[in-house]
């Protein structure tokens, strides 16, 4: 009879081994579902304010090259597409914030569903292409500039000719402009992909 009973203390004292393991594995398992939980609406709130802001300084952007043009007449007046450009370059402006994108590559997939993260990249994406395309015609300008200064020929006496130069940056504001007002337009028409529901 001693025996019998040290073997059923031995089972039920395993029993409550393993029934202590099993429950303290399920309790971890459910607190790092809740925390994977709060990691994940942590980043998609990181990320989506950041697109928030980036989508308020575009916006900034806009309202500053177009607020000379909005209020006159629609036939009159009307700014080229170069004069739009050459404000465009002209108007100080940092570059997208892309930090916190940046940062939460290692979790994105978990945190957002794939449509969204598609959609994340693609705003990224035009945001980076309105940037290149300041890039492109800051850097035409200036090659522009250079061309103009360097074109200036010394005639006999006093007076200056001109000889014929490259012109990159009329050549190329509006075809460059048209891109980035198309990019700016589907931002603002897209709006932010998290906060879509």
């Amino acid at each position: 009879m001693d025996i019998l009973q040290t073997l059923i203390n031995g089972a039920f004292g395993l029993l409550g081994v393993i029934l202590g393991y099993v429950l303290s594995e399920q309790a971890a398992k459910r607190r790092e579902e809740r925390e994977r939980g709060r990691r994940n609406e942590s980043s998609r709130e990181l990320i989506a304010l950041e697109i928030d802001m980036n989508i308020k300084e575009l916006k900034e952007l806009w309202d500053e090259i177009s607020k000379d043009w909005k209020d006159q007449d629609e036939l009159t007046n009307q700014p080229s597409k170069r004069d739009l450009a050459k404000k465009f370059i002209e108007r100080p402006f940092d570059a997208f914030s892309k930090k916190a994108f940046e940062s939460q590559y290692p979790i994105m997939a978990d945190a957002l569903n794939s449509l969204e993260v598609i959609q994340v990249f693609q705003f990224y994406d035009r945001l980076k292409g309105v940037e290149n395309i300041r890039e492109k015609l800051d850097s035409s300008m200036q090659l522009q500039m250079t061309e103009e200064r360097n074109a200036v020929v010394e005639t006999k006496g006093l007076s200056r000719a001109f000889k014929p130069h490259p012109r990159p940056f009329d050549n190329q504001a509006a075809g460059l402009w048209d891109e980035c007002r198309s990019l700016i337009s589907q931002t603002f028409a897209k709006g932010n992909p998290i906060r879509k529901k």
